[in-house]
């Protein structure tokens, strides 16, 4: 199967040092960096200021992966071996940081990931896209870093699922939106940002959290549509990150549907049906998700994005064509293209 130029990856992550905020952060700050706190048997937890995630073990092969995960050549060594050309970089500890609820702390936790990524991955190779991380602490806040990531060679940003303050229909983000575009870049939310993934307690509910948070992203793509900024920013990409692609189907057949039967509800007038402006500028990636693929003919190939979550246990390298041809088996090798490869170097400029 040809994939053009090789795999792009529209969901990797960074593996950041254990120590990063201990040493990088300012002096007065440090006794309040996320840490790992060891227990028994070789146990840790992950705590950020005010929250403790739960205890995890890492397998010998997990610390394998990660000190490849870490270090730029050899990254690009994994890389190859998966056949994949480039990548889009999330956070692995840095997803959990817009739960501090210090703005002070927040940002200075958010601005030394962005140095770490800058000076690790952006500027080593164009085949690395790591989204700099953006506070949302305040509109000013968020554009200020911005603009301070652009001249330091970060070329994207990853802002919060779920912002607790005031949710993306809130107008002023406006200026978040013009200055991505001025600046070239893509809008990333990745699954569990911004709020508790906690939902349910009792039977069933760990799964139940699962699909709930993924659900997330529903929320998010409808207000961006319908509150009119994706018709007024038309050049902007947003992208929902692991959160699966099979929702992208059905939000844009009840919105169409909503817009038009309950069109005494739609407070924001739209020059087109709100699934013209998804299919040209909403996104989400996915590892395997079969539902995604066949909703193509609501869809188009352009919303769909494969990442193959490396170097997280659960993705698929180094096994990825396998993956890729075990899901897409039938689909025209033009659209398996698109999906795996073409539309992340649109986005993203590889």
């Amino acid at each position: 199967m040809d994939f053009g130029p090789g795999l792009m990856s529209a969901d990797s992550h960074v593996e950041e040092p254990d120590d990063l905020w201990l040493t990088r952060l300012p002096e007065h700050l440090r006794d309040r960096a996320p840490r790992y706190v060891d227990g028994e048997d070789g146990m840790r937890r992950l705590v950020i200021e005010g929250h403790r995630l739960g205890w995890s073990k890492r397998s010998a092969e997990e610390h394998e992966r990660r000190a490849a995960a870490v270090d730029p050549n050899e990254r690009l060594k994994s890389m190859d071996v998966d056949s994949v050309h480039g990548e889009v970089m999330y956070p692995t500890i840095g997803l959990h940081v817009w739960k501090i609820e210090d703005p002070e702390l927040g940002t200075a936790v958010m601005r030394v990931y962005n140095d770490y990524v800058a000076e690790t991955y952006a500027q080593q190779s164009p085949r690395f896209r790591p989204p700099g991380m953006i506070p949302v602490y305040t509109i000013e806040g968020a554009t200020e870093e911005m603009r301070r990531i652009a001249k330091i060679g970060i070329r994207a940003a990853l802002l919060p699922l779920k912002a607790e303050d005031r949710s993306y229909n809130y107008p002023a983000y406006d200026q978040v939106w013009a200055t991505a575009v001025e600046l070239g870049m893509p809008i990333s939310f990745h699954n569990g940002t911004g709020y508790d993934m906690i939902f349910y307690d009792g039977p069933g509910s760990g799964v139940a959290n699962y699909a709930t948070s993924c659900s997330q992203a529903i929320q998010t793509h409808a207000l961006l549509v319908m509150s009119g900024a994706m018709e007024r920013f038309p050049d902007l990409h947003w992208t929902a990150v692991e959160c699966g692609g099979g929702w992208m189907a059905w939000l844009m057949n009840i919105l169409d549907e909503g817009y038009t039967d309950l069109h005494q509800m739609a407070s924001v007038k739209l020059k087109e049906m709100p699934s013209f402006y998804l299919k040209r500028q909403a996104h989400a990636t996915f590892q395997d998700d079969p539902v995604a693929v066949a909703g193509r003919s609501f869809t188009g190939n352009f919303p769909l994005l494969w990442g193959n979550d490396y170097p997280h246990a659960e993705g698929t390298w180094p096994h990825s064509r396998e993956a890729i041809a075990r899901q897409m088996a039938g689909v025209a090798e033009e659209d398996i293209r698109d999906i795996v490869s073409n539309n992340a170097a649109r986005i993203w400029g590889f």
